[in-house]
């Protein structure tokens, strides 16, 4: 068996490494992940930095509404087919608090919401609906999912901001909201009778085998047809509120309303209590709410407890707020070539510096069994925030590891460090190396596991987003001597050049060249996927058209200049490259993939 800690930091998109390690054997890797809540997915832009200190987790809480109503005739699936009826209750839930806006000839229906996660520690009973008012929804004249603010509670809405939804666009499926603005006009509104309240049904289906702790999903019957983000799909704890197909529970008490069969127990599926009969005869009758006074969200497919903790995106938001900036920053002086380019020729020219720099505080040796690896006192560093999981493999094949709540509700992160170091250059360099004139990158990774040690020989040496290593390697308790100092600098220049390399089939060749000074540090080759001969990139914030015609000859086209401050390296929209693989395995998005989202696959018949 063999094991690996992954390591992945907040960017701007996914360059994680694949890792292979023998059997026996354990290991680690660090890793970029995507900051998928603040890229636009058709340009792939940052988030600004002023925009992601300036946004907000918001909540949008459900209580359970009417009397739920349970099946008259229903028993768990423990044995034999999938039942004819999985059904077992419907229960209504509605928002804790509503409120109305005029909207031309009628109202527009707008849903309480509470600022800044508290929420999650919160019953219905202790919320205070007097304070500092947030209602979320949209309205004509705002064609976008939006939250209203009244500021000092007096009746008016006197701010808005624009919400980001994890799932769909109705209000409560608001996570976050950006920065709010004022309203040049306060717009009047009023809160909505208890009764009259908008409603949702949720259905409690029974979805697998299981007596002890039955599998049950609890899906929104308004939400059928929005398809679910595959960001959150994978080997999921049958707890976790990511599964598909989640477990109930065992009450060890009884209310009095409950009457329980001999040799059954009481069961809480969902939001619900149910009675349930012994195994022989599994029958399951509807007790009641399990919390009268539980507050709800509707999160991914499933309706879940506020207690459970942030969503995924507002537990990156949270991660975002301590490390805003992205790795790498575009300094002034980009540049970038419009008009024919010919082969050879450079695309853009991008200086930068790294957003986060430090200094080892004293010599830094891990003793090998061959040696040593060491970095000297005083050496500089870069960072990149990264967080730490442990993952195995068994004989060379990833094991299908339970991914728990936590892995996507906590994003802890902290910075690790890797120092460029020019070593002698190789006489005769291997095809397709990246590094140039002895360059690459010792890094220092420090693991969930408390110790941390020297990689080598990374590369590009300036430029490094993910490393892998054996977990057995030789290492050090304890955290790394570094200090964090950002306006320590490296002794020259920094930048990126892009060269045009050619026609490749259906890809244009281009090569991300890395300079220290004038010395080429590094030649990373990139292809990009272009079947008709175009395709659009982002180089440091500024959208690109890229052509090439028949005869191989390059054309770019850019209506904005680079931005100062986002990130240098070229990115475009890699799923279209990634259909076409799929495709030639005998594979095809699944029906409820939508163009710009994660790519769910299934088998061509």
């Amino acid at each position: 068996m063999a094991a690996t800690v992954i390591i992945g930091a907040l960017a701007e998109r996914h360059r994680g490494e694949s890792m292979r390690f023998s059997k026996g054997s354990y290991g680690f890797a660090l890793c970029v992940l995507s900051g998928v809540l603040w890229t636009q997915a058709a340009s792939g832009q940052e988030m600004p930095v002023e925009a992601i200190n300036a946004a907000s987790i918001v909540d949008i809480p459900f209580i359970l509404g009417d009397t739920p109503i349970g099946q008259a005739d229903a028993s768990l699936w423990v044995k034999g087919d999938r039942p004819a009826n999985p059904l077992l209750a419907s229960v209504s839930i509605k928002p804790v608090q509503a409120a109305t806006v005029k909207a031309g000839a009628g109202d527009a229906i707008l849903w309480r919401a509470f600022a800044g996660g508290g929420i999650t520690v919160l019953n219905s009973n202790d919320l205070d609906l007097g304070s500092r008012p947030i209602f979320c929804g949209i309205v004509p004249d705002r064609p976008v999912l939006s939250c209203f603010i009244d500021e000092n509670a007096d009746g008016r809405f006197d701010q808005v901001a624009q919400a980001k939804a994890e799932r769909g666009a109705k209000p409560y499926h608001a996570t976050i909201m950006r920065g709010a603005q004022p309203l040049p006009t306060p717009i009047p509104y009023a809160i909505v009778a208890d009764d009259k309240r908008p409603s949702l049904t949720v259905e409690l289906r029974n979805c697998a085998k299981d007596y002890d702790r039955p599998r049950f999903t609890a899906l929104s019957t308004s939400d059928r047809d929005i398809p679910v983000s595959s960001a959150v799909f994978g080997w999921h704890a049958k707890d976790s509120s990511f599964a598909g197909c989640r477990r109930g529970l065992q009450r060890p008490s009884t209310p009095d309303t409950a009457t329980v069969p001999p040799g059954g127990y009481l069961g809480e599926i969902g939001p619900l209590l149910f009675s349930v009969g012994p195994k022989g005869n599994p029958r399951v009758a509807l007790v009641g709410p399990a919390r009268s006074d539980g507050l709800y969200r509707l999160e991914g497919a499933n309706l879940v407890s506020m207690s459970i903790g942030h969503t995924p995106a507002q537990a990156q938001l949270i991660a975002l707020k301590k490390f805003p900036y992205p790795v790498l920053m575009t300094d002034e002086g980009a540049t970038i070539r419009q008009g024919p380019i010919a082969v050879n020729g450079t695309l853009a020219s991008i200086p930068f510096h790294h957003a986060y720099r430090g200094r080892l505080t004293q010599d830094l040796s891990i003793s090998t069994l061959f040696g040593k690896r060491s970095l000297p006192m005083g050496t500089i560093l870069y960072g990149f925030p990264a967080q730490s999981r442990l993952t195995r493999t068994i004989n060379g094949i990833p094991d299908l590891e339970s991914v728990d709540d936590d892995t996507y509700r906590t994003v802890k992160l902290e910075l690790t460090w890797c120092a460029p170091v020019r070593g002698p250059e190789p006489e005769k360099p291997k095809a397709g190396v990246i590094a140039r004139s002895g360059w690459s990158a010792a890094c220092v990774p420090y693991s969930n596991m408390g110790n941390h040690t020297i990689i080598t020989d990374r590369t590009p040496a300036f430029s490094i987003m993910g490393v892998s290593y054996d977990a057995t390697t030789s290492s050090n308790d304890g955290l790394p001597p570094i200090r964090r100092d950002d306006g320590a600098t490296f002794e020259r220049p920094l930048r990126v050049d892009y060269v045009y390399e050619g026609r490749e089939g259906e890809s244009i060749s281009l090569a991300e060249q890395i300079y220290f000074g004038d010395e080429l540090t590094s030649v990373k080759p990139l292809k990009l996927y272009a079947p008709d001969g175009k395709m659009n990139a982002i180089i440091a914030g500024a959208p690109v058209a890229i052509s090439v015609d028949a005869n191989g000859a390059l054309t770019l086209v850019t209506v904005k200049p680079p931005v100062t401050g986002l990130n240098p390296l070229l990115k475009w929209d890699e799923r279209a490259l990634l259909l076409q693989q799929l495709q030639k395995m005998g594979l095809k998005p699944a029906g409820d993939w939508q163009p710009g989202g994660a790519i769910p696959v299934e088998r061509e018949k």
